[in-house]
């Protein structure tokens, strides 16, 4: 095949057995260096797979797992944070190095680690300035994680300054009717009762198309969502018509969550 492709081309050096036998020399080493390239990267993704199974006892190897971050193939940098966040808490003197890969352009690199960080708990505290921007990535499921992994790392990460910045950067997009208003809807249904005060806020003094998304996130949050009832009473006596509707829909939805949940 390599000699048929050579002999069609219009190259300018002379096709010599000799030069064949080198070129097909080349061919198979190039390709034998690739399969071996292959076979250690999966040796490394299984040593990898074998040390999370031990989770925290593996605890002697973090230094090593962390070293490991810096390697250039996306699916064993995947593997190492991975272990890292089967190891826990354990792993806590690698929350440094994990955060740089909350800016990795690589969707599974960003995932693993926002993961991981909740999985180590409390001991990533540090990273909660670096997690909170993540609550709106382009991507659904890394908004989704890094709202369970802020959670996870502390109940009350929203009290840290960079959350309580962003919060209100979402509250404010809430008079927007596109796809940021849309993610901002999302994300601080997802927060939950920390973004309640601003929801609140929004619902007194925001637009109308503000007032509305407020009233409609208040109601998805259901009964931590308490402390805005007072706020909704008055929405349904002195608003707009459609955020009134917005209002007596959300106050239904906080008492059924409290039917349902107790």
């Amino acid at each position: 095949m390599l000699e048929e492709w050579l002999r069609t081309k219009p190259i300018h050096i002379a096709v010599t057995p000799d030069y064949l036998n080198v070129l097909r020399n080349l061919s198979w080493a190039a390709y034998h260096i690739m399969e071996e390239q292959e076979s250690l990267e999966a040796a490394h993704e299984s040593a990898l797979d074998i040390l999370a199974e031990f989770g925290a006892e593996a605890e002697t190897a973090v230094t090593t797992v962390t070293n490991i971050l810096a390697d250039p193939n996306p699916k064993i940098q995947i593997a190492a944070i991975k272990t890292l966040g089967q190891i826990g808490s354990a792993a806590s003197t690698s929350t440094l190095k994990i955060v740089y890969s909350l800016t990795n352009p690589n969707l599974n690199i960003r995932l693993a680690a926002v993961k991981t960080l909740g999985q180590i708990g409390k001991q990533a505290e540090s990273a909660i300035p670096k997690l909170v921007p993540l609550l709106v990535d382009n991507n659904e499921v890394v908004r989704q994680e890094t709202a369970k992994s802020l959670k996870s790392i502390n109940d009350n990460w929203s009290l840290n300054p960079a959350a309580s910045r962003a919060i209100a950067d979402l509250t404010g997009q809430l008079k927007s009717t596109g796809k940021p208003g849309e993610i901002a809807s999302q994300v601080l249904t997802m927060i939950g009762a920390a973004a309640v005060p601003a929801l609140i806020n929004t619902l007194e003094f925001g637009t109308r198309v503000a007032q509305e998304n407020a009233a409609t996130i208040l109601g998805n949050i259901g009964k931590e969502a308490k402390p805005a009832i007072p706020a909704l009473n008055k929405a349904i006596q002195e608003s707009h018509p459609w955020v009134q509707d917005k209002a007596t829909k959300a106050l239904v939805n906080i008492a059924k969550d409290y039917v349902t949940k107790g």
